[in-house]
């Protein structure tokens, strides 16, 4: 992927995945953050 948000540091390529990615619980991503194994404290 090109992109990488800035408030979650998930990859994205194109804007219907940033706005996916932005419209996702804090819950849901810090799960997939920590199955990556690059888990972060989301503000």
């Amino acid at each position: 992927a090109r992109y990488t948000d800035p408030r979650t540091n998930l990859r994205y390529a194109n804007i219907e995945v940033f706005k996916r990615i932005r419209s996702l619980p804090n819950e849901y991503v810090q799960r997939y953050l920590a199955l990556r194994n690059a888990a972060v404290v989301l503000k």
